[in-house]
């Protein structure tokens, strides 16, 4: 394991450039937005045996784990709420509309989550709201550990990035360098960035996923504004990078580029 790094966001800043990059697609990150994180997997490189995989996985985790962890009595119904989850990744998750269309209670869906939770089958992103005017304070939203299991090349693709956001919070608590939490920016005119990683409360930078698109969402520039926080939007590729100056900086980069600054 290579020495952590002093927690800085200058670790993430690259140095600015001019003029563009040609974006080319990096085969590791391509297999690892298709097949997820998981080595048997994404090592085999095949189909057939991520299928496999995968319907095993959730059948562990629900019918054999769930069920020893929690001692739920309706696992056939937790199983059919796990599988509505997929399609709601990276939204503001409704937990009235899903307790409506499985026909329970507000608080049963809520304990069935948790429980979900429990056994590494997703987790959760709340909003930050302090200092941010008609932000959106209760819903949060969800992401699967195994983003694979999610349809849409975009959501996986966000997914994705809160996998290893979500790591990188994990590494720096744990080992006692800092005290990280993984939010998200989202206000009541629909406005929204992704990510926002904080320490000791304080914002440290915002993240915005776009698939394929290189020109700068413009949403960050409504919190960017009252954060003051550096800005990165990170696409698929391999070699991207343009930069950008306002209240804050910002920038294009490409997943691996973003990601092999972290520890």
């Amino acid at each position: 394991m290579r020495p952590a790094r002093n927690l800085s966001v200058k670790v993430l800043e690259p140095e600015l450039v001019s003029g563009k990059k040609k974006k080319t697609r990096d085969l590791a990150s391509a297999s690892l937005l298709r097949f997820g994180g998981f080595p048997e997997p994404f090592l085999a490189q095949s189909e057939k045996i991520h299928r496999i995989w995968s319907k095993n996985r959730v059948e562990l985790l629900v019918r054999q784990d769930l069920r020893e962890t929690s001692h739920l009595l309706n696992i056939g119904q937790v199983e059919i709420l796990a599988s509505f989850l997929p399609e709601r990744v990276a939204s503001p998750l409704s937990i009235q509309s899903i307790a409506e269309d499985l026909d329970v209670a507000h608080t049963t869906v809520s304990r069935w989550l948790a429980s979900l939770a429990d056994v590494y089958f997703h987790f959760n992103v709340k909003p930050y709201a302090t200092s941010i005017p008609r932000s959106l304070k209760k819903d949060g939203k969800i992401y699967l550990y195994d983003w694979s299991a999610i349809d849409a090349e975009g959501p996986r693709f966000e997914n994705m990035i809160a996998v290893h956001l979500a790591k990188l919070v994990a590494f720096y608590n744990d080992t006692g360098q800092a005290d990280l939490a993984l939010h998200y920016l989202r206000n009541k005119e629909k406005r929204e960035v992704d990510f926002l990683v904080t320490n000791r409360k304080k914002p440290l930078f915002t993240v915005e996923a776009k698939l394929h698109d290189l020109h700068l969402a413009r949403d960050y520039e409504t919190f960017q504004r009252i954060l003051k926080v550096p800005h990165f939007q990170i696409v698929e590729g391999h070699g991207i990078l343009r930069a950008f100056k306002g209240a804050a900086p910002a920038y294009v980069i490409s997943f691996d580029d973003f990601f092999r600054r972290l520890p």
